[in-house]
């Protein structure tokens, strides 16, 4: 019998999902997969920028984005300060 209020991530499905680009570099993003996916086969992956601005520029705003679409969260310098 199951535990109520137990929450349950299948991981079967990591080891392909770490083919795509983003979430190769971005495994933090990497979708939770519950335990009933398999009943259904639907997964909805979305992607959000919430970034406060600050004072940055129109070019450092670019130059971050396309950091982050070419390095690992890790690489990017200041990446975590850009969070709310």
């Amino acid at each position: 019998m199951k535990e109520l209020n137990t929450i349950i991530c299948n991981t079967n499905y990591d080891k392909d999902l770490l083919k795509i680009k983003n979430f190769n570099l971005h495994k933090e993003l990497l979708p939770f997969i519950g335990h009933n996916y398999e009943k259904s086969r639907l997964l909805l992956v979305g992607e959000s920028h919430y970034v406060k601005r600050d004072n940055l520029s129109e070019e450092d705003m670019i130059n971050m984005y396309v950091d982050w679409y070419d390095h690992p969260t890790e690489d990017i310098e200041n990446a975590m300060a850009y969070r709310d």
